[in-house]
């Protein structure tokens, strides 16, 4: 028997692919790898912003609110300190300019604490130093203003106590309310020294907040600029693609 030859089945060539599809996914490819790069640096824009805001505002709640009170505390006190001296002066017994001085003691005290207080969370020793050495004038005069506070209640308990006043006792007398006015007037000028001081403190600590403030709403705007820049990218990007 002879044998049968098969037929060779010819080869079918394989159909290359559309250019138009291959630009397609070209242009896919490329469009997926600029939105990833856009998405990706909005979302580290997104997190630098919410970092630096949160590192603020930390600030500002741990630092500068503790700084701002502390201030206003202390320009509190030596308001307070600088009315004790009115009470002494008003005071007609002993129990009251006693009463006076106590306050006056408390007062001082109390602006010693504050000053170590907030010179431990500011650097600026030098004017802490300031308000406590006008702390320190003001309790000197006004030591000086309840000596004459008694010699005055004592001569007056003895001009009242007495039928007819003894010309020396008020001639002391006046001399002594000479010696107040002039106390007072001193006391007057060390005590808008110490406020002054204190005021400063509190008016540089809520300027260093609002520039604070300001800086972080700059911040905050130009990260805001750039995600709307990378938003427009985006777009752009999906039109020309």
């Amino acid at each position: 028997m002879g044998t049968k030859q098969t037929a060779a089945v010819p080869e079918q060539p394989v159909a290359n692919a559309s250019p138009w599809l291959t630009g397609l996914m070209s242009r896919t490819v490329v469009l997926s790898l600029v939105l990833m790069a856009v998405t990706l640096g909005a979302i580290l824009l997104a997190l630098n912003a919410f970092t630096q805001y949160s590192l603020t505002v930390s600030q500002l709640a741990e630092h500068k609110t503790q700084e701002l009170m502390t201030a206003n505390l202390l320009r509190q006190q030596t308001e307070s300190l600088v009315s004790s001296s009115a009470l002494l002066l008003l005071a007609n017994n002993h129990f009251q300019r006693r009463e006076a001085m106590f306050e006056v003691a408390d007062r001082a005290e109390w602006i010693d604490r504050l000053i170590s207080q907030l010179a431990a969370l500011r650097a600026t020793h030098e004017q802490f130093e300031e308000i406590r050495n006008d702390r320190d004038r003001l309790v000197e005069k006004l030591a000086r203003l309840d000596v004459l506070v008694q010699q005055r209640i004592d001569l007056r308990q003895q001009i009242e106590r007495s039928d007819t006043p003894n010309q020396a006792d008020l001639t002391q007398l006046a001399d002594i309310e000479t010696q107040l006015v002039a106390v007072i007037q001193n006391t007057r000028q060390v005590s808008s020294n110490l406020g002054v001081a204190a005021g400063y403190q509190v008016t540089v600590i809520r300027d260093e907040v609002g520039r604070t403030v300001a800086d972080l709403n700059t911040h905050i705007a130009s990260q805001a600029t750039l995600l709307k820049a990378a938003a427009a990218a985006v777009f752009v990007s999906v039109l020309v693609l």
